[in-house]
């Protein structure tokens, strides 16, 4: 599932969860009796915002998965090329990673 599609996803279930809120009563009545709905109205709502979720959750997962495919793939290019290279592509994949400036000398001795 591509990025565009899983926004479409997205987008899909809060646009249900709206219409669902506006469609569905908080109350009925039932002849001479009053019925709640505002549990269910409320469950369907919460169901369509954890789908969301998980669905941006799916699409984070796979991006860091592909950032850090790409982060080992330039630390096995940048060897190749020399040191020089393999400092500014560690400070790259650092980076992408999430480990400040800070954090990273320690860390790319690790990976050299």
């Amino acid at each position: 599932m591509s990025a565009a599609e899983m926004k479409a996803e997205v987008e899909l279930h809060l646009k249900k969860k709206v219409a669902n809120e506006s469609v569905l009563p908080v109350s009925i009545m039932i002849g001479p009796f009053y019925v709640s709905t505002d549990g269910v109205r409320q469950g369907v709502s919460k169901k369509h915002r954890s789908l969301a979720t998980a669905v941006l959750e799916l699409l984070a997962k796979k991006l860091r998965m592909q950032a850090e495919e790409v982060s080992t793939e330039s630390v096995g290019v940048c060897r190749m090329f020399g040191f020089v290279c393999l400092f500014v592509c560690l400070s790259v994949c650092l980076f992408v990673r999430g480990i400040t400036q800070k954090q990273m000398i320690p860390k790319c001795s690790n990976l050299v």
